[in-house]
């Protein structure tokens, strides 16, 4: 599941994930929107957040897609 996804089902936006996880917002919309991929710090962390519902393999096939 991509993290874009994972904010929809949940209904939180990415500010409030932001918040939740201390990440800077600016990043999770470059990530929701495709543009850069997370270091793997950050990859950790949203899993943690997601309850493993966003892992690793999500992001490398949201890569091969786009």
């Amino acid at each position: 599941m991509t993290l874009r996804e994972w904010l929809k089902k949940e209904g939180i936006t990415a500010k409030e994930f932001a918040k939740r996880t201390g990440i800077p917002e600016v990043n999770i919309y470059r990530w929701i929107t495709g543009r850069f991929k997370p270091r793997a710090n950050y990859i950790m962390k949203i899993y943690k957040a997601t309850n493993g519902e966003v892992g690793i393999e999500d992001w490398e096939r949201e890569q091969k897609i786009t």
